[in-house]
């Protein structure tokens, strides 16, 4: 094998061969490389190569169209065969030979990520990654065209045939879009794949008669199972052919940053499989003195191998979704929360998603997440319906097509998730430019919320205050809120006579004016009843809030003048932008991990004597004690608190008591009631203040995403509720962050013109000498 691959690589540098099919694709990429990477900046070398992959289908033609052709057509192929080597290492010696050409320009396109890296953002991972499969893609194809140059004696024939299949395999997801999904559809298909298998047995063996009873047997069989259940054959065409849409494994990395392992195998399968074919094939015209006998082991084998390499292909599409696909994004918009693992965990409902959506046209991005969603819990039952075949599903589930319908019966709540909300396109791309591209993955955070919603069993109703120039809640904390199952509502005290009795949760964020003596009394009261408040507080000074203020000393928290200033735990030496220290635990520490938030702009807080014994006051977050607050008159140092909660145990029923005292009649009867109201059930009322309303300001949670403010107030209210978690997931971005190139005209040029010149000046030195000798 050594000597035949030797020759074989050699031929190609001596007949240039090889050096224009290098030279051809290292220029049509660095043409890619130029426009991409270095003019527009953007930061993926996989996404060059994606455009790269149509230079394949010219250039691997040209390399494996005389592997065997020129041999047999000048009668060499007889000194190889009867040469003292097995037919095998032949076949393999040719092949490797094809691949080290292959190999050559893909371990210069390693030098390209580099070049990118060197100009700003590069992804290294998922580049290198993509180079591989790049030249494992072109192995399949090499294996394919060696096959067709060993049945025929003519390289154009070789060509024009490995050509038109590479082409075909390139268009084959358009090409089978073209093709119905009917259960008849599927039969004619199957009847084909019958008689292709019933003219290879013809071919191997020159009988007809076993040719044309296996084929036979085989429609017969095929025809009585679609009378028996025709629905066996429904997207049998798409489901077996689509596997053959080889480029998609490559273009998983390239687009969705996932290596198929089961891809993987499935490309070294087909190269075994076609090695094996071309084997075969040679052996035949070895063997045409007696066709009939050496061709039936032949197709004996041939089975035998095909079964051994399907069997190995269903084994690796049964490797868990975990371990098959694996994500290497650079946001790891595949990977699922701690959060949601636990949420799934406890889950003890079963629960029903139904995806209306045609499987095949759905965002491989949707489909690899669902598929490692679901096999998380065992609770979940995951079915595709696709709405073509199937269009009174639409209908029957009141809703429209690309959407999960996600249900619980045992709860009776259903709601339906669509596939815009979960890959979030950007709008002003699509309306201005007409191009789609997306910038949100939402995958974990829809779901998560939705099969938090299907399976509680009640609904926390959380009231925003207005009326005092409060600040909206952002964006981004409304919504997670919405996925964390909180109903929101506005309420203004000042048009009301007490808090909504249907209030879970109060939420008062940076008021600009102070509460009146009637809102006061209502937030108090309000409290004593058990009920829960959260104050966000803005840039108002503390003596312009005397009410707002009263109510928080009464639950042990004195607000102080001036801004706070950290000099030692600042944000890019603005003593004013600060880094929180968090002493968090229970419900506030859930999903905590980097213990990084920022905040700006705050006013500090130090604790004093609550104003009964039953109020316990906690602080969470604090500055360092080398802190100031500022004030335009004074610095006062020490430490202070930004955030902290006070609880306290109330009797449920205490008003119904306080009325009962005051009620002249039926004096007993209304005493047994105090009696039985003072041992009514207990509730905990609980304040919590942050005095850091820019802890939940869009502009620093949206511009500093991995700090974790969002998740530090979304664990603040979910701590006001027993039972209650934080299942609020930020959506992932897919935003590109874009690189300012320098001399993207010298690397350009060097890669068009400099390294393909320099390769094809090489290979016509090597056959310029090897003429003259």
């Amino acid at each position: 094998m050594k000597a035949v691959y030797k020759k074989e690589l050699k031929s190609y540098f001596q007949s240039m061969t090889g050096c224009v099919f290098i030279a051809f694709l290292i220029a049509f990429t660095g043409i890619y490389f130029m426009a991409y990477n270095m003019t527009a900046g953007y930061p993926y070398f996989s996404y060059t190569l994606s455009g790269s992959l149509i230079v394949f289908i010219v250039g691997i033609p040209l390399i494996t169209m005389r592997s065997f052709a020129e041999e047999r057509k000048n009668k060499t192929d007889q000194l190889l065969l009867t040469a003292p080597v097995s037919l095998w290492n032949v076949v393999a010696g040719k092949y490797l030979a094809m691949a080290t050409v292959i190999a050559i320009p893909n371990l210069i396109f390693c030098i390209f990520p580099l070049i990118i890296k060197s100009q700003g953002t590069a992804y290294l991972t998922v580049d290198y990654i993509s180079i591989l499969m790049f030249f494992l893609l072109g192995c399949v194809f090499a294996s394919i065209g060696m096959f067709l140059s060993a049945l025929t004696e003519s390289q154009i024939i070789a060509y024009i045939g490995t050509f038109g299949i590479l082409l075909m395999l390139y268009l084959w997801d358009g090409i089978l879009s073209l093709f119905p999904n009917t259960a008849v559809s599927g039969l004619v298909f199957v009847i084909l794949l019958l008689l292709a298998a019933a003219f290879y047995i013809w071919r191997m063996t020159n009988s007809f008669v076993i040719a044309g009873g296996a084929g036979a047997v085989g429609i017969a069989a095929a025809a009585a199972v679609y009378f028996v259940k025709a629905t066996l054959y429904e997207n049998l065409f798409t489901e077996l052919l689509g596997r053959f849409a080889l480029a998609n494994v490559f273009t998983d990395i390239t687009q969705n940053s996932i290596v198929d392992v089961s891809g993987i195998v499935l490309y070294l399968s087909i190269i075994a499989l076609f090695l094996f074919l071309t084997v075969q094939s040679i052996r035949r015209r070895l063997w045409e003195s007696a066709a009939k006998k050496h061709g039936a082991y032949s197709v004996t084998m041939t089975a035998v191998f095909l079964a051994i390499i399907v069997v190995v292909n269903l084994i690796a599409c049964q490797i868990p979704e975990k371990f098959r696909k694996i994500d290497v994004s650079s946001t790891k918009i595949y990977e699922i929360s701690d959060t949601t693992k636990d949420f799934l965990k406890e889950t003890d409902k079963e629960i029903s998603m139904k995806v209306l959506a045609v499987k095949e046209n759905t965002d491989e991005r949707i489909v690899t997440f669902l598929n490692k969603y679901v096999a998380l819990s065992d609770k979940i039952r995951m079915e595709w319906i696709d709405p073509v075949l199937h269009p009174s599903a639409l209908s029957e589930y009141e809703t429209t097509e690309n959407t999960i319908v996600i249900s619980c019966e045992e709860t009776g709540k259903k709601i339906t998730v669509s596939f815009d909300d979960i890959l979030v396109m950007d709008e002003y791309s699509y309306h201005y430019y007409g191009s789609t591209s997306y910038t949100l993955f939402d995958g974990e955070g829809q779901l998560t919320s939705a099969l938090n919603y299907v399976t509680s069993e009640e609904t926390k109703k959380v009231y925003v205050s207005t009326g005092h120039g409060e600040q909206e809640l952002s964006e981004t904390i409304t919504e997670m809120m919405n996925k964390s199952g909180y109903e929101l509502s506005e309420v203004n005290l000042l048009m009301s006579t007490s808090v909504p009795d249907d209030c879970d949760l109060l939420i008062m964020n940076a008021m600009t004016s102070d509460l009146t003596e009637d809102e006061k009394t209502m937030l108090q009261t309000y409290l004593q009843q058990g009920g829960k408040v959260t104050i966000l507080l803005g840039e108002t000074e503390g003596d312009k809030l005397p009410n707002l203020t009263s109510i928080m000393s009464e639950y042990g928290m004195t607000m102080e003048n001036g801004y706070i200033a950290d000099t030692t735990r600042c944000y890019q030496n603005n003593p004013y932008c600060i880094f929180p220290e968090l002493s968090v635990s229970g419900d506030l520490a859930e999903q905590i991990k980097s213990q990084m938030t920022l905040v700006m702009n705050t006013h500090g807080m130090t604790v004093n004597d609550p104003a009964r014994d039953t109020i316990t006051t906690v602080p969470f977050m604090s500055t360092s004690d080398q802190a100031f607050a500022v004030t335009q008159q004074d610095q006062k140092q020490g430490e202070y608190i930004l955030g902290a909660y006070a609880k306290e145990t109330v009797s449920e029923s205490s008003s119904d008591t306080k009325e009962t005292e005051t009620s002249e009649e039926n004096e007993g009867e209304n005493a047994e009631v105090s009696e039985e109201s003072a041992e009514g059930t207990e509730k905990e009322s609980r304040l919590t203040v942050i005095s850091a309303g820019s802890l939940i300001n869009e502009q620093i949670t949206d511009t500093f995403t991995e700090l974790e403010n969002t998740q530090l107030f979304m664990n603040v209210a979910a701590a006001n509720f027993e039972n209650v978690k934080n299942v609020s997931i930020e959506a992932k971005s897919l935003s590109v962050e874009y690189n300012a190139v320098q001399h993207a005209g010298l690397f350009g040029t060097l890669m068009i013109f400099g390294i393909p010149a320099v390769v094809l000046l090489s290979g016509f030195v090597v056959w310029y000498r090897r003429r003259k000798a």
